[in-house]
């Protein structure tokens, strides 16, 4: 028997349900993840609580196209190619040392960025973010900020596009370019068989001039693409999140986190073989089961305030996996 690449969508239905009950009666929360193949295109997880077709800040996910303008122009000529740091105070003290191209990815640092722009220059970053029709392209925003609460902003959706045109080499810049950037893109990987090789962000609203007198919000990122079963995926997970008292949540890693327990759980479906076993499916089912509960402690007081049949849920996936 052969099971179907198709039925991904089904066996992350549960999740699905649980991701919609985190944000079913919070109106001050808005969450997109979405799971695509690399090649086609084709969505196999959708989870929309009114943000995927939403431009929010771009962060530092805007490292990745920076990083290919970097490594395009030369001012970055490989993953060694260091800068040093000017001794002043950061949010983050791993940020105060010199940093590599590649540690720069991997720890976030954003003095790295601000030392970047400059000298690749405004006219040129308006070009590439035209040519690789990244968000809205907006860098008035200025050269040190731009991409953090200010101008640039894109939506989960245009991150799913702008990352397949870049694995897929389409975009405007050398090949090597692009080997360059994937190369120094972090790396997440698990004992289930899955490679992550993603970017996270995290911004909020309150220095946005534009915004100083609204709701105020915090934003978190995290995109990439996921290897499983020698299958590829593009991933964009996003959230935004009412802070009314403006206090700063690196809401990446929740991004992050949410990402990865949806990416385990479509590892697991792609698992798909010539020889069929029933028995393993239920396992790793089972196993699916575990990843949600671990991800949503809150659980029963979810199901009760969501009215939802999880044993019903549960019944109608395991029919699917066999009929």
């Amino acid at each position: 028997m052969k099971l179907r690449v198709e039925l991904i969508p089904a066996f992350l239905l549960i999740y699905t349900a649980f991701a919609f009950a985190r944000t079913g009666n919070q109106v001050i929360r808005q969450e997109c993840l979405i799971v695509a193949e690399l090649e086609s295109g084709k969505v196999v997880f959708k989870n929309d609580a009114g943000l995927c077709g939403s431009r929010i800040y771009a962060a530092s996910t805007f490292k990745i196209p920076l990083a290919l303008m970097a490594f395009d122009t030369g001012v970055i000529t490989d993953s060694e190619t260091m800068l040093k740091w000017d001794g002043t105070n950061q949010p983050i003290k791993s940020h105060e040392r010199d940093h590599n191209a590649k540690t720069w990815l991997r720890d976030s640092v954003v003095w790295f960025s601000k030392r970047l722009t400059p000298q690749i220059g405004q006219s040129k970053i308006a070009a590439y973010l035209n040519d690789f029709q990244y968000g809205n392209k907006d860098f008035s925003g200025g050269l040190e900020r731009a991409w953090l609460n200010s101008t640039l902003k894109i939506s989960p959706l245009e991150q799913i596009d702008f990352l397949r045109r870049l694995k897929r080499r389409e975009l405007k810049v050398e090949p090597k370019t692009i080997d360059s950037v994937l190369a120094i893109l972090p790396v997440e990987t698990d004992r289930l068989g899955f490679k992550v090789v993603g970017k996270t962000g995290s911004d909020s609203s309150w220095d946005d001039e534009s915004l100083r007198n609204g709701p105020q919000f915090r934003v978190g990122w995290y995109v990439g693409y996921l290897e499983a079963n020698s299958r590829q995926y593009v991933f964009a997970s996003a959230l935004k999140a009412a802070s009314e008292d403006r206090t700063f949540v690196y809401s990446g890693r929740e991004a992050k986190e949410l990402a990865l327990s949806a990416l385990k759980s479509v590892s697991l479906a792609s698992k798909v073989t010539q020889d069929f076993s029933r028995k393993s499916w239920l396992k790793d089912f089972q196993q699916l089961k575990q990843i949600i509960s671990n991800t949503y402690p809150n659980l029963d007081s979810i199901v009760e305030v969501e009215k939802l049949d999880l044993p019903g849920l549960s019944r109608k996936r395991e029919q699917a996996f066999f009929s």
